[in-house]
Formats: C-alpha cells, sequence, structure tokens
C-alpha cells in the first residue's frame, strides 16, 4: 500500500457526530502531519460542544503524525474562522489537503489529491484540486481520471501555498473585475455571470458571511482553473438544521456516494476548462433560471433593507 506523505487540514466546530466519521477516514489515511484547527462557540453550551470535538480528536490518533493545533478561544464567523485556519496551514506547509468536519472523503481522494498536488505544484495554471464531482456518466467524453473547471468545489479539496498566498478575502479588485468585465472569461451565460457578480459584490461590500466565493473570485482574476475528479470522491455529511449554508437535509448534494477511484490516473491532454462539463455542472449546482434569479435578487434587497433598519 502507498503510503500517505501529505499533511491533512481538519477544520472543525462542534458536530461531533461528524466529525467522527471524517477523522476515521483521515485515520485510516495515516498523514504524517495533521493540522487541527477548532472554532469554538458563541455560548456555554457550544463552547462545551466544542470541547468534546477536540478531547475526541486528540484521544484518538492512535498513528504515528505530527500534530499542530489552532484552537480558538473566541469565537469567530465563518469566514475568517475558516479562511484563517487555511492561512495558518499555508503558512506551515508547501501544500496539503483541506476538510471540513463534514465532509467524508473515499480513501483513494489522499492519494488522487497527493499524486495532482506533486504533478502540478509549480504550474500557475493549476490552483485547486477538489473531491466533489456531479458528473453522471453519461456525460463523460472520455477515460480521463479528472478534469479542469473554472468551478474549484470546496467539499474535500487540496491545493498551495504559492496559489492560496494571492487569497482576498475582501475581493478588493472587484470593482476592476466587473468594469473590464473579466466575467466573460468564464461564462457568456448572462444569468450566470449576473450570479458570479452578485456574489462577488455581497462579499466585497461584507453582507454575507462566506469564504469560498473569495476563493472563487482570487482563481479566477490570477487566470487559473482547478482540477475536478470524473467521478464523486467526497460526500457531504452537513446539510440539516445544524448548518451554516446547508440547511435543507434533502438538498439534492446531500450524502451524494463517495467512491474509490483508480490511481493509475488518466492525464487530460489538454489543459483547459472543460466547458462541456462546466455547463452541465453549473445548471447542476447553481439552478440558475429567471425565476431563481429574481428570488434570490428579492431575498437580497430585502435583507439590505433589513440591514439598514
Amino acid at each position: 500500500m502507498i503510503k500517505l506523505e501529505t499533511a491533512v487540514l481538519l477544520i472543525t466546530y462542534k458536530r461531533l457526530d461528524t466529525t467522527k466519521l471524517v477523522f476515521d477516514s483521515i485515520r485510516q489515511a495515516k498523514p504524517p502531519k495533521l493540522y487541527i484547527a477548532s472554532n469554538t462557540g458563541k455560548d456555554d453550551r457550544g463552547i462545551q460542544e466544542v470541547n468534546k470535538v477536540r478531547e475526541f480528536l486528540e484521544n484518538n490518533i492512535d498513528w504515528d503524525c505530527k500534530l499542530y493545533k489552532l484552537y480558538r478561544d473566541k469565537h469567530l464567523s465563518a469566514k475568517h474562522s475558516i479562511s484563517g485556519a487555511i492561512d495558518w496551514f499555508f503558512e506551515n506547509e508547501e501544500m496539503g489537503i483541506v476538510l471540513e468536519d463534514d465532509c467524508l472523503p473515499s480513501q483513494s481522494f489522499f492519494l488522487f489529491c497527493e499524486q495532482l498536488l506533486i504533478k502540478y505544484k509549480n504550474d500557475m495554471r493549476v490552483w485547486h484540486i477538489g473531491g466533489t464531482s456531479t458528473l453522471s456518466n453519461d456525460i463523460l467524453l472520455n477515460d480521463d481520471s479528472y478534469y479542469f473547471s473554472y468551478f474549484n468545489h470546496i467539499w474535500g479539496w487540496a491545493g498551495w501555498s504559492n496559489k492560496w498566498k494571492y487569497y482576498d478575502i475582501n475581493v478588493a479588485l472587484f470593482n476592476e473585475f466587473k468594469n473590464n468585465n473579466f466575467i466573460e472569461n468564464i461564462t457568456k451565460n448572462n444569468l450566470l455571470q449576473s450570479f458570479w457578480l452578485n456574489n462577488f459584490n455581497s462579499v466585497h461590500k461584507k453582507r454575507i458571511d462566506t469564504w469560498d466565493y473569495q476563493w472563487y473570485f482570487t482563481i479566477w482574476s490570477n487566470g487559473g482553473m482547478a482540477i475536478i475528479p470524473t467521478i464523486n470522491l467526497v460526500s457531504n455529511l452537513g446539510f440539516g438544521p445544524e448548518a451554516t449554508h446547508t440547511s435543507n437535509s434533502d438538498d439534492k448534494l446531500s450524502a451524494m456516494t463517495k467512491n474509490e477511484i483508480n490511481l493509475n490516473l488518466v492525464h487530460p491532454k489538454i489543459l483547459m476548462p472543460n466547458i462541456i462539463y462546466d455547463k452541465y455542472n453549473s445548471k447542476f449546482l447553481f439552478d440558475i433560471n429567471y425565476i431563481n434569479f429574481c428570488k434570490n435578487w428579492i431575498k437580497l434587497k430585502i435583507k439590505k433593507i433589513i440591514n439598514i433598519w
């Protein structure tokens, strides 16, 4: 069996049930270095739940590894807690794998990431390796193990410090990006353009608490792309009432089947985003149509009015 040589960052909060499952997968992979970033709770009950998670993790590391801990003693928003954890990780590691406490990977996910981290380490066209795939078999055009995409799925992923260093939590270049119509380089679809520009604008004006739209923006504004496997390697267990952003447990993305991939990887011969796959993903993931777009626009306006008052 090939031994994993890559460091893993586990980002946790207070979900002990899902953390146990994700940790067990990490435990099987036996990374040589494990980074644990733990946000603290908002109140006494939340702090108790966080402490249970921390205690479980520390008492169940039974393989030879170096442990690094970032335990927050003051509660941070998801935006600052998660991005700050990734900052910390890549300040100490040249490259590595990132898992949140509700993203359950297959075992081959770890070595899939490791192979590609090494292969594309110094290629500034490739910025992100994702583990989630929504492609159906009838969409696949060839036998490649992965494809290049404009979409950097963050439910189990890997990356490099030489690319993460460009991450900008405030998307400072948003106005320049918008005014120069750079979004047309990503998609020609007017609804998708509006969808992404509205999200970036909300981040820029600090209206939403998230970290991942900024990573999309960073990659796009630097001419980068992501790697996505052609089969799904990660199952998101976090859909439900306790989630920050994914509260609908019946969502089509909830607990998708995770698979094992053949690690004799078949690499794409052309290093360009697969527009056909991206169109399929856009439709599946974002469900963009005029009715939904108008609903979201109205929600944002209402939220803005409430914030003003």
